[in-house]
């Protein structure tokens, strides 16, 4: 999925908010990321997707954190591909990468 969105094959659309929780979660100490692949990921999304500002949607989720990507997906009408889909509505257009491909 990674290579798909570097490579141009798939538009990531993202906003501060989910920027800063790639941030925030590849810098985990349970990653072993290197500092600098950390940057040329986010780079390469900055540079090759879609920066977008979305409005809150009022709509129920079990874990509140995974709203801005709700949000976001439904903005751009863009498909959400995520690897927890249980937290996400059920809606046609959230699915996991493999259903997806």
């Amino acid at each position: 999925m990674v290579r798909c969105v570097l490579e141009g094959d798939l538009t990531m659309c993202y906003d501060s908010r989910i920027m800063a929780e790639y941030t925030d979660v590849l810098h985990r100490p349970e990653f072993p990321f290197e500092t600098s692949d950390i940057h040329g990921l986010l780079d390469g999304i900055k540079q090759r997707g879609l920066s977008v500002v979305v409005p809150k949607i009022e709509v129920a989720f079990t874990d509140d954190d995974d709203r801005m990507f709700y949000e976001v997906a439904v903005f751009c009408k863009a498909t959400l591909i995520t690897g927890n889909t249980r937290h996400s509505p059920e809606k046609p257009f959230i699915m996991t990468a493999s259903e997806f491909f």
